[in-house]
């Protein structure tokens, strides 16, 4: 390459740097989504543990890694996981202690019931049944899902991948997730069912010790990895005869706490990705092909293989050259590998499919400038034409045209503005929906001392924030924000609730701790 172009294409990445933050891929709005998405998840996991039993929610995906924009009108993948069954590798990875401690209990081993992951010669690689062992004890039902015990091919006990999702309510079917709000004018909506492993499946073990020239994933984050266990989603291999006897092993955790921490120009690399899939492959190329997953994953390996310093503003088109290459070679080979286990290919197009995709991005990379400035996706390509026709003198402009060009990134920011606005409304209205939910909990009994009781446990809990990131699986940071959300309103009830006490029982001695705890809440911003 020459100069000449090499310092073009920095020319361009700079300009595209900054489009691509009028369009909605900055930083501040990066962070915004994230923030109302991960706060929601440690509120919608605080009342779906309180009213429905012990599930967690977890939002993965564009909405919670903040990788969308205005006009991708991108998918909600909501994952819940029913945590009252855990999953062990094997029978001598079998403990109870956390449950034990989680729920007080003082139940033995053999009380519990639980699922062991059951791999054999029918089930392919990044799959496995879950061999259901039943425990003396009844453990109370979540009336969301059943579960169906059905014996595999060696007469084990399985669980069948259909029976949490056929039990919820929507509106199709779509892979492990049951999708509602499958109409106009609504985002697309996944509720994902799953359970849990707390250990690091030992078919993975290649990633944690796989040696990484740049340090990608760092040694920390690697080691966190390995805390945050794996999830079981509802979906079996296409090819398999087991098909419905099969979950697979996802990392969505790990997925997410890379995503996290790209840097800006990781991240908006990876958004152009998505609109060049959205643009020029999905627009071509009938049913499924090149998928957001797999971008992600050229993403994730084409930042193992290089030095960080490459990564920078100057570099965008660069960097998104190279992942396109990589795209390329795989979707020619027809194996996309698995980031967190190579041998598992992410891919499930045809040969025909491989060929025209393959195509499309044949001819991306032989002008991909030229590609970028006819991106339809939220007006980045005739943004980013505007952009660099305002480097020409302005004695070789027009005045109408300059008005034109501006007027145009008027009209894109006010989008932005509109859709950032929305964002913040949707967050105030669902925190408050979930906090009038915690309240009418705690306060549902009509003895005035239970109440007071359950005000104070949940006050408590929810003040030990280091105990609810590691219960939940969340930042402690949005755990902490989640926190002082909900705080404010548990403190004003707690203290109406030991006022209406004092009235009622006027030694008590509890009118100065319902004053003190009146003003705490009050005081707070949140209210």
């Amino acid at each position: 390459m020459s100069n000449n172009i090499r310092e073009y294409m920095a020319h361009v990445s700079r300009h595209l740097f900054k489009v691509l933050d009028i369009a909605g891929a900055s930083e501040y709005v990066r962070n915004t989504r994230q923030q109302c998405e991960l706060v929601g998840d440690v509120l919608a996991s605080l009342t779906y543990g309180i009213e429905e039993g012990d599930v967690a929610i977890y939002t993965f995906g564009s909405m919670s890694e903040g990788t969308t924009t205005p006009g991708m009108n991108s998918d909600t993948d909501t994952m819940m996981c029913f945590q009252l069954y855990p999953v062990f590798e094997t029978k001598a990875d079998v403990t109870f202690e956390d449950m034990n401690t989680k729920y007080g209990k003082k139940y033995g081993d053999n009380d519990y019931t639980y699922f062991l992951m059951l791999n054999d010669g029918e089930t392919p690689i990044g799959f496995c049944k879950l061999e259901i062992i039943l425990g003396i004890v009844m453990e109370p039902t979540n009336p969301n899902f059943s579960l169906h015990v059905c014996m595999d091919i060696n007469g084990r006990c399985v669980i069948t991948n259909s029976c949490m999702v056929d039990a919820m309510d929507q509106d199709e079917r779509n892979g492990p997730a049951a999708t509602t709000y499958k109409r106009p004018g609504f985002t697309d909506l996944d509720y994902i069912p799953s359970f849990r492993c707390a250990k690091w499946p030992s078919v993975a073990e290649e990633f944690l010790t796989r040696k990484r020239k740049y340090g990608f994933p760092s040694t920390d984050m690697a080691a966190d990895f390995a805390s945050f266990g794996i999830f079981f989603v509802p979906t079996g291999h296409s090819d398999s005869l087991e098909k419905h006897l099969q979950w697979r092993l996802s990392f969505s955790l790990q997925e997410r706490k890379i995503m996290l921490n790209l840097n800006p120009t990781q991240f908006k690399c990876y958004i152009l990705l998505k609109m060049i899939k959205e643009d020029f492959v999905k627009a071509a190329v009938p049913g499924k092909s090149l998928t957001s997953y797999q971008c992600k994953t050229s993403i994730f390996w084409s930042i193992e293989k290089t030095h960080p310093s490459i990564w920078v503003e100057s570099n965008l088109v660069a960097c998104l050259v190279k992942c396109l290459h990589l795209l390329k070679i795989w979707i020619r080979n027809g194996f996309v590998p698995n980031f967190f286990m190579p041998p598992v290919s992410i891919w499930k197009g045809s040969k025909a499919i491989c060929k025209m995709v393959t195509c499309i991005i044949d001819s991306i990379l032989k002008d991909p400038i030229e590609y970028l400035l006819s991106l339809k996706c939220d007006r980045v390509g005739s943004l980013l034409r505007r952009s660099l026709e305002t480097c020409i003198e302005v004695g070789q402009k027009r005045q109408e045209e300059t008005e034109k060009s501006d007027n145009y990134f008027r009209e894109a920011k006010r989008t932005l503005h509109l859709s950032v606005h929305r964002l913040h409304y949707s967050f105030s209205s669902d925190t408050s929906h979930m906090c009038v939910g915690l309240l009418h909990h705690v306060s549902s009994d009509d003895d005035i001392d239970s109440c007071i009781v359950n005000h104070r446990g949940l006050i408590s809990f929810l003040r030990n924030t280091t105990k609810m990131s590691k219960l939940m699986f969340q930042p402690l940071n949005y755990v902490q924000q989640a926190s002082e959300c909900v705080l404010p309103f548990l403190l004003t009830s707690y203290g109406s609730q030991l006022a209406s006490k004092s009235l009622l029982q006027p030694n008590a001695g509890t009118h100065e701790q319902a004053m003190a705890h009146l003003k705490t809440g009050q005081h707070s911003g949140y209210l």
